[in-house]
């Protein structure tokens, strides 16, 4: 028992030291900035792809990410998209579009707008540096 109660004051020393500390603090400001950026949502949309190209399609998965499966629904318009993404970036064409018709659609339009936030983001970067540069 005199064990927990030490690891406690030990932890909860621990985390009142890192939440204190200035670069714990500045380390959050700088990822909330972040997440206010387009950047984040590209990014978001990249480790999803990555995840789906990493992920094996072709093993059967008892857990979902699916609400409406979740909640008990039979039917959900979204689900199998994913795993139809997945079968596309293995280059199971005729596997993608018997598991959702719109996987094609998806990940064009996804990789669409990981393009999109990237050019406009590298844009608008340039004119900042040549404002910059012309003061």
């Amino acid at each position: 028992m005199n064990l927990i109660i030490l690891l406690f004051f030990t932890v909860k020393n621990f985390l009142n030291l890192i939440l204190k500390s200035e670069k714990f603090l500045t380390l959050v400001k700088y990822i909330l900035k972040f997440i206010k950026t387009p950047w984040f949502e590209a990014v978001l949309w990249l480790i999803a792809l990555l995840y789906l190209l990493v992920y094996n399609p072709f093993q059967q998965s008892e857990f979902s990410f699916c609400v409406l499966d979740n909640l008990g629904f039979e039917h959900c318009p979204g689900c199998g998209l994913g795993r139809s993404i997945s079968y596309l970036l293995h280059g199971e064409i005729a596997a993608a579009w018997e598991t959702h018709k719109m996987g094609m659609f998806a990940l064009v339009a996804i990789t669409f707008r990981i393009i999109q936030i990237s050019v406009n983001q590298l844009r608008l970067r340039q004119k900042n540096q040549a404002q910059l540069s012309s003061r």
